[in-house]
């Protein structure tokens, strides 16, 4: 579903766009960063991510369905001193509390220019609160839920006989590596053409 993607940029480009006060390292959809070591993922810290959680059918029309989203609001913040400052802030940096009043303000019955219902407060909860490399982090996520209309005939409409596939192929390294790493070039490609 289009509109997911769209949702998630819209509201990524709401943030950057909104005169905080204080300067947040990243605003951006969600892409697995709480995957890999916190330590990495701090650094960008203070920061926002969103991805959109799931949909759940409401009602179904002849080709179309009332769908409801679900968007996730991860609230990032960190500090040198304590996890009371990761979460309340200082006079150096914003806290996750305050990330969250923002982000509210910012979303709360907002269509962000899309076909969809306002935005609705649908819950929060924290999902880190950890030290890691000398500082205290901590992530809270805050949820929202809009409606729209998912037509799959449209969807369908623009959609063209499938006749080629075609992968791009990198090899994960191995034995002695030299930088620099990845490559710019495919280590293999493979393309098949379906017969007509």
């Amino acid at each position: 579903m289009k509109m997911l993607g769209d949702i998630e940029n819209a509201i990524v480009d709401r943030i950057n766009a909104a005169a905080l006060g204080y300067k947040l390292t990243k605003v951006a959809t969600y892409g697995g960063e709480f995957d890999d070591a916190l330590g990495v993922v701090i650094r960008n810290f203070p920061a926002v991510l969103t991805v959109c959680k799931g949909v759940t059918p409401l009602k179904e029309l002849n080709t179309s369905v009332e769908v409801r989203a679900t968007v996730s609001v991860f609230c990032c913040a960190k500090s040198l001193r304590n996890e009371e400052s990761a979460r309340h802030g200082n006079i150096d940096a914003p806290g996750t509390y305050q990330i969250m009043e923002d982000v509210a303000k910012l979303l709360f019955k907002q269509q962000l220019g899309l076909n969809i219902s306002p935005l609705q407060f649908a819950g929060q909860f924290p999902l880190l609160n950890e030290k890691e490399t000398g500082q205290m982090a901590s992530v809270y996520v805050m949820e929202f839920s809009t409606k729209f209309m998912f037509d799959a005939a449209d969807d369908m409409a623009n959609l063209a006989d499938f006749r080629t596939f075609h992968a791009d192929i990198d090899i994960p390294p191995h034995g002695e590596v030299k930088s620099p790493l990845p490559s710019e070039e495919a280590d293999a490609r493979d393309t098949v053409t379906l017969p007509n």
